[in-house]
């Protein structure tokens, strides 16, 4: 287009096309995390497997070893998608909106998409946790990866933080299977006592 009075071009303007968080239905998105362009290595599976952007390539930590950056690298990924995706399935939360924006992914650890909150935003921990956004964050998950996702929150953003989680639930369970075969001893001894 020319401008009459001094002959200069004006720019056009580009068209683009829709990003993921303008699909227009969910199933959209499904397709758009699966082909995104330009993931980083590893991210989108291995060759075609149908395993999708959580597909064997990605980081897993059930060795118990970090996980190396590049690896970081690709959760960042994946978690910058799913949070792109919650507002598509879900009305528009500040609360939610600024937990996501805090948390930080961790690792896969096994069926476990972990990821935490500094001691200074864990208490935005609860708005994850709601049974929608949970509910939406493990879909999300799941149907891009095609496999049970359990979608995990601690407090804390490193992965030796989440290895101290697992041993201290290991250590509660411990615990109480210890209480519980220590109460069925008692409980034996009393029927004894009862039968005499």
């Amino acid at each position: 287009m020319t401008d009459e009075t001094n002959g200069a071009s004006e720019p056009k303007p580009q068209t683009h096309p829709p990003m993921p968080s303008q699909a227009q239905s969910p199933e959209h998105s499904q397709v758009y995390l699966q082909s995104a362009p330009n993931p980083p290595s590893g991210a989108t599976g291995s060759g075609n497997t149908g395993h999708g952007v959580l597909g064997d390539d990605l980081p897993h930590d059930s060795s118990g070893d970090a996980h190396d950056s590049a690896s970081g690298g690709d959760l960042r990924w994946v978690w910058r998608e799913v949070r792109k995706r919650v507002f598509i399935k879900l009305p528009f939360s500040l609360g939610v909106a600024e937990a996501l924006q805090a948390t930080v992914p961790i690792v896969l650890d096994e069926s476990n998409f972990v990821v935490g909150l500094s001691s200074r935003d864990y208490p935005l921990s609860a708005n994850l946790l709601s049974e929608n956004v949970r509910n939406t964050i493990e879909g999300i998950l799941r149907q891009a990866s095609r496999q049970y996702i359990h979608f995990e929150v601690i407090e804390g953003t490193t992965i030796e933080e989440w290895h101290e989680v697992k041993r201290r639930r290991a250590r509660a369970q411990e615990a109480v299977i210890a209480m519980s075969e220590k109460k069925g001893e008692e409980h034996h001894y009393e029927d004894l006592l009862n039968q005499i």
